[in-house]
Parts: C-alpha cells; sequence; structure tokens
C-alpha cells in the first residue's frame, strides 16, 4: 500500500505507516518516479512472496505452499469432477549416502533432482519437498497408473544423469515412491497422505526402488 501526501511531518508519517503503509511519497511527484516506485515495490513482493513459498535448496514449492496448492486443485477436482494422483518420493537410504560422502554431496543431489522435477512437470502439477530427502507431487487429472509410469520414467532418466558422477557409481540412488488417487483413496489431503504413505511403506518393505500404487485394504494392502 503507498500513501501519496503533501503532508511531511513526523506525525503524519508515524500515523500513515501505523495503518499498514509499505511506502509513503510525498506531493508533488514525477510521474515516472511514482510508476517507479510502484514497480520496484510489486518486484519486492513478488520476491518476498518467491522465498516464503520456495525450498530454497532444491528450487520446489516448500511444504507448507504444498499443502495449500494440493488443496487449491482438490477444490477444482470436486468442482469438475476431474481425478488427482498424490505422491509421495523417498530417496532410499538418503541418510547412508550423507554419512558416507557428506551433506554437501548429498544436499548438490538434492538440487539436481529438484532441477529435474521442475523441468519435467507441467503447470497444473504441485511439486514440492516435504522434507530432507523426501518430496511429494500432485498431479492433476492423472489418474495413479499413469502417474506411476511418469515417476517411474523421471526416476530412471534421474538415475541416468547420475550415472557419470563418482558418488553414484558407488552408491546407487534409488527411490521408493506411494501413489494415492482422489476420489477414490482419499477425499483430502490428509488421507490421500495417509494412503500413499502407506502405499510408500509397501514399497520400502520389498526393499524400496520400486513404485506402489494404494490399493484397498481388501485387495491386501
Amino acid at each position: 500500500m503507498l500513501f501519496l501526501s503533501s503532508h511531511t511531518d513526523a506525525e503524519t508519517i508515524k500515523r500513515v505507516f501505523g495503518v499498514g503503509a509499505d511506502d509513503y511519497l510525498y506531493k508533488p511527484i514525477i510521474g515516472s518516479e511514482l510508476i517507479a516506485r510502484i514497480f520496484n515495490r510489486i518486484h519486492r513482493v513478488r520476491v518476498l512472496r518467491s522465498i516464503s513459498e520456495t525450498d530454497i535448496l532444491t528450487g520446489v514449492l516448500n511444504r507448507r505452499k504444498l499443502m495449500q496448492d494440493v488443496q487449491r486443485f482438490l477444490g477444482m477436482c470436486k468442482r469438475y469432477g476431474q481425478t488427482l494422483s498424490f505422491a509421495i518420493l523417498n530417496f532410499d537410504y538418503f541418510q547412508e549416502f550423507n554419512e558416507q560422502y557428506g551433506h554437501a554431496a548429498g544436499d548438490m543431489m538434492l538440487q539436481r533432482f529438484g532441477k529435474l522435477l521442475l523441468e519435467s512437470f507441467r503447470s497444473e502439477d504441485v511439486v514440492g519437498r516435504w522434507a530432507d530427502g523426501k518430496f511429494a507431487i500432485g498431479m492433476y487429472a492423472l489418474n495413479k497408473e499413469s502417474a506411476a509410469k511418469r515417476l517411474s520414467d523421471l526416476i530412471a532418466c534421474f538415475q541416468q544423469s547420475e550415472l557419470d558422477r563418482p558418488e553414484a557409481r558407488k552408491l546407487q540412488i534409488h527411490f521408493s515412491v506411494g501413489v494415492a488417487q482422489y476420489p477414490d483413496d482419499g477425499s483430502d489431503l490428509q488421507s490421500l497422505y495417509h494412503n500413499a504413505g502407506k502405499a510408500l511403506d509397501l514399497a520400502k518393505a520389498m526393499e524400496g526402488d520400486r513404485i506402489t500404487c494404494y490399493d484397498l485394504p481388501k485387495n491386501g494392502v
């Protein structure tokens, strides 16, 4: 919020900022200066918003923003009768990787993976880092079988790109992935995360390096 006034006394300035002003301009002001100040303010707001919504290390969304966007897309799914697949991706043996090669090597690997995620998904997909070596992806209008295929291709691409790196040759990089689908496997983010987590646990129990779609309990998951 920008205030424009001919008053320059301290009390006026105090009152203006007290009601939430972002900047204060004195009259008279040149039009070009006003425009420049407005655009500078818009740019700063966008930068601050990006910082508050982005995981600094990987460049994907942070968990808070990820959850907000998935919930927004779920609202669209309900309105238009669409599906949404929610996937949890977890680096297998990520802690061991960090212990053996150092956290710097682990951070660099996460950065490369984050970059690939941003390049690989559509604007109607939501990609974020949940915690440490765990990522989550919401894929709008995509069933879980199609989502699993896309994720399989993504992981294969990443593993292939890592083969020329010394640390990757010594310790294979694998993922466990669990996928759940709205509305079949949950009607909200909490239930989708819970059931995708169950599928992820099953993938890990089978020694990892696999993608598992959630199935109803009557089918044994």
